[in-house]
């Protein structure tokens, strides 16, 4: 005979959830314990809480139980008690609103009774809280293995005739050469490069301004950009390593003057000391303006021209992978000081002068639906051996870890054929290549925080150090990302004015820092 929930323990609160003890008419959507939901600000997550009393003639209710609403949230429960309740968790984060929060619910009748999380001996089992993570953070955009977005709407304004700029944060993620921008036009079938960024690799061991430098096993990079026409080709020097971001910016000038700025808009310098730092470079070359893409698409007929982000074109090239943020275009030239100016600036269209794109890569929950995306609490299929979670309590496993180690072992959503939306105001939005026209390799939306996104530090361990220094401290939080800027500040009430000291940050993963104490 199969038994119901109220036939088994009748007087309790139970979370209403989808556990195959429960009846049907008791089942519900509630996210089971420790479930992790991601959002990014300016989206609504909107939670369902549902619960049941099986005590006749009492009503229920949904609390918050720990933790503290954020602000602009609302739990609310109906306006008519009964025993069976869904009430509503609703935030909208903005964007100042970006960190990890805690929050934990009960669900209480009104005969005192409170949730529950066993159906035979609800004393024994004692309270069901139901405590979660919501953690506000931005997303990036990863491409892999000949995946691209089709950035062709902002073609035209690759002109001579106020010059142009191109911006945006890039996370190379392969050891090998890489295209990461693409530009050319196609006539009667065949393709011709007209521009080119790459991540090209060179040796473990470079000299750059007299400084030798090793890379402790792996191989730096270098950023290059190459007119095809001529040949010519802007590289920064050979100092960037895989997996950290990198802003990179090339401008184009109507004399023809093409500059790459990377990390800013300083002049490269290098010493013994600046290693642990980020290493801005300025390189340039000088070409025909009238080989600018656009002007060449536009000046013949029966050419169709393209300007693709992270791809390889189909006449070769190693396809990029790796993670882009905050792509901007302009239609004019921005100096130097524009460029250090926008490292960690989120745009206000408004107040920019010749915008013509702009693109966060903030497209919300693909696929299902939904703009936020859950995690499971921590579980391992023994089945298959791969660590899978349940988020709704049916017993399937329904959702991928968030692994503190690896950032991109997360819930990714596809972005194929989906519209990446131009937040300038110009309707340039772009679109992710398809299942049909990419190269090959996938293509997706993440919540990875890129070094736009402000970082969160919640814990300090230890919080008191030794003022000869070497003591090795970890800072956990949120929204960590690994870049050349990810420092450590330390302070000292024996140095007149506080004494702050700034140092390296050695990158653990999205949720925990470590870096060692200076002497002070």
């Amino acid at each position: 005979m199969a038994l119901t929930l109220a036939s088994v323990c009748d007087g309790a609160v139970y979370w209403r959830d989808q556990r195959a003890g429960l009846g049907a008419g008791q089942k519900g959507t509630t996210g089971v314990n420790g479930t992790i939901y991601y959002v990014t600000p300016g989206r609504t997550l909107t939670l369902a809480l549902e619960a049941v009393s099986t005590t006749a003639g009492a009503t229920v209710q949904v609390s918050l139980s720990q933790g503290r609403l954020p602000t602009g949230a609302t739990l609310t429960n109906p306006t008519t008690p009964s025993a069976t309740v869904s009430a509503t968790f609703a935030w909208t984060p903005t964007a100042d609103q970006q960190c990890e929060y805690q929050l934990c619910f009960t669900a209480d009748d009104s005969t005192g009774a409170a949730s529950t999380g066993s159906y035979a001996s609800p004393i024994a089992a004692g309270a069901d809280e139901r405590c979660y993570s919501v953690v506000v953070t931005e997303q990036s955009i990863y491409l892999e293995a000949g995946s691209f977005v089709d950035a062709t709407p902002f073609l035209h304004s690759l002109t001579s005739s106020c010059g142009w700029s191109i911006g945006f944060w890039v996370k190379p993620s392969d050891t090998d050469d890489m295209e990461v921008l693409t530009a050319g036009f196609t006539r009667g079938g065949a393709t011709t490069l007209l521009h080119t960024l790459r991540w090209v690799k060179a040796p473990q061991e470079t000299v750059v301004h007299g400084v030798t430098r090793q890379s402790a096993g792996a191989n730096f990079y270098t950023f290059q950009f190459t007119d095809v026409a001529s040949g010519s080709a802007a590289t920064s020097p050979a100092v960037y390593c895989i997996d950290r971001w990198h802003f990179v910016m090339v401008t184009a000038d109507k004399s023809g003057t093409i500059t790459l700025y990377v990390d800013g808009g300083e002049a490269f310098h290098d010493s013994s000391s600046s290693r642990s730092f980020n290493t801005p470079s300025v390189s340039s070359i000088t070409i025909l303006p009238s080989n600018y893409a656009g002007d060449v698409v536009a000046a013949q007929s029966g050419e169709e021209g393209f300007f693709r982000l992270g791809t390889h074109s189909p006449v070769g090239g190693q396809p990029f992978m790796g993670f882009f943020d905050e792509l901007r275009v302009y239609g004019r030239v921005l100096d130097a000081d524009s460029v250090s100016t926008q490292l960690f600036a989120k745009l206000v269209p408004a107040n920019e002068v010749g915008l013509v794109g702009y693109y966060t890569f903030d497209v919300g929950r693909q696929g299902a639906g939904l703009p936020y995306s859950k995690y499971a609490a921590t579980y391992t299929n023994p089945a298959t051996n791969s660590i899978m979670g349940d988020t709704t309590g049916d017993g399937s496993f329904d959702s991928p870890m968030r692994i503190e180690t690896n950032e991109q072992t997360r819930q990714d959503m596809s972005a194929k054929g989906v519209q990446i939306t131009d937040s300038s105001g110009q309707g340039n939005h772009l679109t992710g290549c398809t299942s049909a026209t990419c190269f090959g390799g996938e293509l997706y939306i993440e919540f990875i925080p890129s070094p736009v996104t402000p970082a969160c530090p919640a814990t300090v361990t230890p919080e008191v150090v030794h003022v000869k220094g070497g003591d090795s401290v970890t800072i956990a939080g949120n929204a960590f990302s690994p870049s050349p800027w990810l420092t450590c500040s330390f302070s000292s009430p024996l140095v007149a004015g506080g004494g702050v000291t700034h140092v390296r940050a050695t990158y653990v993963s999205p949720y925990q820092v470590t870096c060692v104490a200076p002497a002070m």
